[in-house]
């Protein structure tokens, strides 16, 4: 009976406001400290604290000035959001230590870019439309790098390797 009024113990992310204590309607219902998040298809769990560290963001709002009751959920009582679900993962990671860190051989970067307008993240816009060095080590382990190696010449290469070593200088 003690979990009656409190979201933290329910499955999936809380209940859908049927509180029966008389002083919940003076204040909101809380969101649970661990939230469930469905993004595309892709299930995410992850505590509140991490989806709301950058102030006046989309996903700090969400989760600070709305009410749970108020935002989308999926059949599980997830809290839903109709954006690319991989891509979030990278999102997620950067609101943990607002830290950018991508692989190596990272094509999505401009789609990432669009997700971090999306989600009104400044900073992390601003770091991914930053221009990235070329690594000769992270395109060497590139498997189209790999293929087309296949119909270089070692003198092709050498030019490559040289234009690249070059192009860090500048």
């Amino acid at each position: 009976m003690a979990l009656a009024n409190s979201t933290r113990g329910l499955p999936n992310g809380g209940g859908g406001g049927g509180s029966g204590s008389p002083s919940s309607s003076a204040e909101p219902p809380l969101f649970p400290d661990i939230l469930e998040l469905n993004v595309g298809g892709q299930v995410y769990v992850t505590r509140r604290c991490t989806v709301v560290s950058v102030p006046d963001s989309l996903l700090w709002r969400m989760f600070t000035q709305q009410q749970p009751q108020e935002l989308a959920r999926d059949s599980k009582g997830r809290f839903f959001l109709d954006r690319d679900g991989f891509l979030f993962r990278y999102i997620l990671d950067y609101l943990r230590d607002l830290q950018l860190v991508l692989p190596d051989y990272f094509p999505e970067r401009s789609r990432l870019q669009r997700e971090a307008e999306y989600f009104e993240l400044p900073e992390l816009v601003r770091r991914l439309g930053a221009p990235q060095q070329p690594d000769l080590r992270s395109l060497i382990k590139n498997p189209y790098f790999l293929r087309a190696q296949s119909v270089l010449t070692s003198g092709q290469i050498r030019k490559l390797e040289n234009a690249t070593c070059f192009m860090r200088i500048l």
